[in-house]
């Protein structure tokens, strides 16, 4: 019993490890203003690639945020639930702007 325990807990505290060390992200910035093009994804999302690469494209600004990190997760999350868009399962992109939420718009 013993064992286990200190395999349950050395498992938690690499996972905590992986989740928070050799990120080479900038700290988050949340007081972007209203008219900022907000973009949440992950880097392997195929919908998040095609979104960002047809912004580029038409030559839109915009700030991206990983949501593989727990902290923007959370912000997005958050945002999200106060909007009344349910967090439990969603498709990506999510794109905010002008404080509206929108989950997987479509890309013309």
């Amino acid at each position: 019993m013993k064992n286990i325990l200190l395999v349950l807990v050395a498992v938690f505290a690499g996972y905590q490890l992986y989740q928070n060390v050799g990120s080479s992200y900038d700290p988050v910035e949340y007081n972007i203003s209203a008219d900022t093009l907000m973009i949440y994804g992950r880097d392997s999302c195929p919908r998040t690639k095609r979104m960002r690469k047809k912004l580029d494209q038409a030559g839109i600004d915009y700030v991206y945020q990983t949501i593989d990190r727990s902290d923007v997760a959370d912000h997005l999350h958050q945002m999200m639930r106060a909007d009344g868009i349910s967090t439990r399962r969603y498709e990506l992109p999510v794109v905010i702007w002008n404080d509206e939420i929108r989950v997987n718009p479509s890309v013309k």
